[in-house]
């Protein structure tokens, strides 16, 4: 099976309270955003965002065991760092839960917190159920603190109601990959339902406050976070966005991720991947 090793661009973000953000965004993508989402953006028309769990039956099987989305950290790297290497998918349920979430895309994005780190370089793998690879590659990080969003391409193999596993590692020693941190989860893809589709195309393309909404509401995560994501990117210093950010982040149990105006520096793939 063929893995997909394409060029992905990174860029790093400067958080408040010492905390930076690498994030993955397609260029296109955000040169795509309309104009009328800079504007000034009226709350006071929309619901708040919310996330909703999914209700059970959604999608296909269960994965077949469950994932880590909280890990640790380099030795040696400071001890008082207060958060670790974290997946940022919804945490509501107990820790023994199956870490599984919902996308609609065969191009999903995940947002990952990096802590402050020794680690130079990351890893992103993404399997099938079987755990053959789909994707893999590696990025050059810093070692400053913050939350990389890795975008993928398009990849065939993501089919609808199955189950994919996900890794992120720190790569703390690259002669001594034991010692690398690593926290995983699952993805499965769904067909967009027809309530949902028809709620979305009744909505202009450039709300994408209602869209996130919408998609929170539904249970499928990656879209309402990224839609949200690629607004506040664009309008960083918008209350309205501002607020509706760190709304959706807390109904999902993601409180310690929230604050975060951007500026961007761009990293660089490592190039041998």
């Amino acid at each position: 099976m063929k893995v997909f090793q394409p060029s992905v661009r990174l860029f790093m973000v400067w958080l408040t309270f010492d905390i930076t953000v690498t994030l993955v965004i397609p260029p296109a993508v955000l040169s795509a955003s309309s104009h009328n989402e800079r504007a000034t953006i009226n709350l006071s028309r929309h619901e708040l965002a919310k996330y909703q769990p999914p209700k059970q039956g959604f999608g296909g099987s269960p994965p077949p065991v469950g994932g880590a989305t909280r890990g640790g950290q380099c030795e040696g790297d400071a001890a008082q760092n207060q958060l670790t290497l974290t997946g940022l998918i919804p945490n509501l349920g107990s820790e023994e839960s199956v870490n599984l979430s919902y996308t609609l895309s065969t191009s999903p994005e995940f947002f990952i917190y990096l802590p402050e780190t020794s680690a130079r370089q990351v890893e992103f793998v993404l399997k099938d159920e079987d755990e053959f690879d789909l994707y893999r590659t590696i990025f050059e990080i810093s070692g400053e603190s913050g939350i990389a969003i890795v975008w993928l391409p398009e990849i065939p193999e993501i089919v609808v109601n199955k189950n994919y596993h996900w890794y992120f590692s720190l790569i703390c020693n690259p002669n001594n990959l034991r010692k690398n941190v690593e926290i995983d989860g699952w993805v499965q893809r769904l067909d967009l339902d027809p309530t949902l589709e028809n709620q979305l195309d009744r909505l202009e393309r450039s709300d994408s406050i209602a869209r996130s909404n919408l998609y929170a509401e539904a249970g499928i995560w990656h879209e309402a976070i990224a839609t949200l994501a690629r607004l506040y990117l664009e309008n960083p210093d918008n209350p309205a966005v501002v607020r509706e950010w760190k709304l959706l982040l807390e109904s999902a149990g993601l409180e310690s991720f929230t604050e975060v105006p951007m500026n961007f520096i761009e990293l660089e793939k490592t190039p041998e991947f």
